[in-house]
């Protein structure tokens, strides 16, 4: 009887699929796009800010003294005229106010106009100096920025955030949206809420405050201070025996690798020094945890 019921159980599920396929393979969905480009003149001490809304947003550097962007907007429906429609409901507007250059998009509906059935985003492709400094809010979507060197900031909510090369003050915030980055040297500064950070090759100085997070940090023989404040989150450290660790942790399971011994300290048990007697002169490592799971390799 168990084997007639897997038996049907399988033919049912194959069944499902089938249908699923076919009905997926009569959909024929309908692809709307307009694309918009430009360039604009730049100047030392000129700033760029780009406020996007279900948007997926690249910036690189190139050598030029300007600023050249792309803008695609894309519109899917199963019916063109819907597609079409809510195309022109997508709006996106630049200007100038003082020394910052404002790149924007957003939904409008005029009088009588519903909201929009189209799946919409909009792709910014933008390059621009390596000394602009940069400013991205985005919700919904993607953040992708490359090669920067001067000062970045970047505020999201359900957007994955990936930086690459990134020198200078840099400023990143975000929530429901994990940040990844290699590469990153200067002071650096993160704030996440249920987002994951992954991070290599980092250099400068780095502080995290984090909830909800699992936090992957590796390659970090260049760096000058690590400060780390979370809360219900995963820490897995790969610094090696080059620093010093001050931790605070509670409420949390310590995996630590055979070389790290706690300095004498008469403090309480949640509070461990290493390597300050030893290396009184290295780099530091602050670890503030509570509840979760610490790792250092």
């Amino acid at each position: 009887m168990k084997n007639s019921i897997h038996k049907i159980g399988f033919i049912f599920l194959a069944a499902i699929l089938l249908f699923a396929n076919r009905i997926d393979g009569q959909t024929n969905v309908q692809v709307v796009t307009k694309t918009l480009a430009g360039e604009e003149k730049w100047v030392a001490g000129m700033k760029l800010e780009i406020n996007g809304e279900n948007a997926l947003i690249h910036c690189e550097t190139h050598p030029e003294q300007s600023i050249l962007y792309e803008i695609e907007i894309i519109s899917k429906h199963s019916e063109k005229e819907k597609a079409e429609n809510d195309l022109n409901k997508m709006k996106w507007v630049s200007g100038k106010q003082g020394k910052t250059l404002f790149m924007r998009n957003y939904i409008e509906l005029a009088s009588g106009d519903t909201k929009p059935e189209s799946n919409l985003k909009v792709m910014y492709h933008i390059k621009f100096p390596e000394g602009c400094p940069l400013t991205i809010n985005n919700y919904f979507g993607e953040i992708k920025v490359e090669n920067t060197q001067s000062m970045l900031k970047i505020n999201s909510e359900f957007a994955g955030i990936d930086l690459i090369n990134a020198k200078g003050e840099i400023e990143v915030e975000s929530k429901f949206g994990d940040i990844s980055g290699k590469l990153l040297n200067g002071n650096i500064e993160v704030t996440s809420n249920r987002a994951n950070i992954d991070f290599e090759n980092i250099s400068g100085t780095l502080k995290i405050l984090a909830t909800v997070a699992r936090i992957n940090l590796r390659s970090l023989s260049q760096i000058q201070s690590l400060s780390i404040e979370v809360e219900k989150s995963e820490i897995s450290i790969d610094a090696g025996n080059e620093f010093r660790y001050f931790l605070d942790i509670k409420n949390t399971e310590l995996e630590k690798p055979s070389w790290m011994t706690f300095d004498p300290d008469d403090k309480a048990e949640n509070i461990h020094k290493v390597n300050f007697i030893k290396l009184p002169g290295n780099p530091l490592i602050q670890v503030k945890q509570n509840i979760g799971t610490l790792k250092i390799n």
